[in-house]
């Protein structure tokens, strides 16, 4: 066998703060990394952490908090915006937080669910309608919520009103009352189309197809993805407030839920819950490949296509997608990843989020990407400081490198 080059794998720096690695407290939620790799943004329970990652000393047990965000529910996601100058974080009951990036001074509130849908509801009625808020998206001046009641608002960073709401479909709705078409869309969705008196004897409709990932594809395109087997794409020809609120394209091809998306250099990657990744251009699909079991986030860059999934993190060279470099990451299932490129595209940062409770960051250099040959990492085994170091011959013996 030809010589085999060891490759160093990362090494990774806890995020987590100390107090939340107790099975009495929340598990972390959500991450998020600033586009700059100097901050990131982890979601436990409530409360948000803003951290930094420019500390040098790798001695320290976890990353130095910056600020933090005591919120009155669940946070589902957070995003900073592209230029790190604001954090958005989307709740379990319909809100997006929005806070300045570099102290944490709170900017606004957007919700996402209108607050005259939760008018005279009953507590079994709340309980029974999906609010969360599952994904965001930044472009140049406007931020994208996209939630579990199946719907899509679009708000304008500037001044923080609400531009549109789109939404993938309307239901007639006999009900005569000043809520908007979309509201009562959602909440016959949510309740099913049942008069007062039949919805207190009957168990409501299942709740609707709700969304779970988005990005802006430019300024003008976005895409959303989610409890569907279906990408819908938005297209805007001037103002979004004059966009028709239904999808103007519908992307098929996966045949599960739709978990992440990213976009880059004309380039858009789709990620559903089975694994199964699809690459298109100009909205038509280029390129599938199967990822692993599961799929839980993938992002792009020019050059690399970096996965979450299973236990794995994985780096794909994008233009022969060859698997340059995968380890694990976490001891259960990957929940959530992001990703902080290099301005000159030799390296990136890798946060992961796992089902083992911790929140990890990883930092990826040129030097463990490059080359033919990539081992996989082996439970057990310790890898050589030295990346340059060469052996003769390998084998797997049990689960042993030797």
């Amino acid at each position: 066998m030809a010589p085999v080059r060891y490759r160093a794998l990362p090494e990774p720096v806890t995020l987590l703060p100390p107090q939340t690695s107790s099975r009495l407290a929340p598990p972390p939620t959500c991450v998020a990394l600033s586009g700059d790799g100097t901050r990131a943004a982890v979601g436990v329970g409530s409360s948000l952490y803003v951290l930094d990652l420019t500390k040098e000393d790798k001695s320290a047990s976890q990353a130095k908090e910056l600020f933090r965000k005591d919120l009155p529910d669940k946070l589902h996601c957070v995003a900073f915006s592209a230029d790190d100058s604001i954090i958005a974080a989307g709740d379990a009951f319909g809100r997006c937080h929005v806070f300045h990036g570099h102290h944490g001074n709170s900017v606004n509130v957007f919700p996402h669910v209108r607050p005259e849908r939760l008018l005279n509801k009953s507590d079994d009625d709340l309980a029974l309608m999906e609010l969360a808020v599952n994904g965001l998206a930044f472009s140049s001046d406007t931020l994208a919520t996209c939630g579990a009641d199946g719907g899509v608002s679009l708000w304008r960073l500037a001044c923080g009103t609400r531009q549109r709401e789109l939404y993938a479909e309307l239901l007639d709705d006999p009900d005569d009352d000043e809520r908007s078409e979309a509201d009562k869309a959602r909440d016959r969705r949510v309740l099913g189309w049942l008069s007062p008196e039949m919805r207190t004897m009957l168990k409501p409709a299942p709740a609707p197809a709700g969304y779970i990932c988005a990005c802006f594809c430019g300024d003008n395109s976005l895409v959303v993805g989610g409890e569907r087997d279906e990408l819908h794409v938005w297209v805007s020809t001037g103002e979004w407030a004059a966009t028709p609120p239904e999808p103007s394209k519908q992307l098929k091809g996966h045949d599960q839920w739709v978990v992440s998306i990213s976009y880059n250099n004309e380039t858009l990657a789709s990620l559903d819950v089975a694994g199964l990744l699809i690459l298109w251009k100009d909205f038509v699909q280029t390129k599938q490949l199967c990822v692993g079991a599961t799929g839980a986030s993938v992002h792009l860059s020019e050059k690399w296509l970096i996965t979450g999934g299973d236990s794995m993190v994985k780096v794909w060279d994008l233009l022969s997608f060859t698997c340059r470099q995968s380890f694990k990451a976490h001891e259960l299932q990957i929940i959530k990843t992001a990703v902080a490129f290099d301005k000159e595209g030799e390296g990136f940062q890798v946060a992961t989020l796992g089902g083992d409770r911790r929140t990890l960051l990883w930092r990826m250099d040129q030097e463990a990407l490059c080359g033919e040959c990539v081992l996989m990492g082996l439970s057990g085994h310790a890898w050589r400081d030295d990346p340059e170091a060469e052996v003769d011959d390998v084998c797997v013996v049990g689960s042993k490198l030797v």
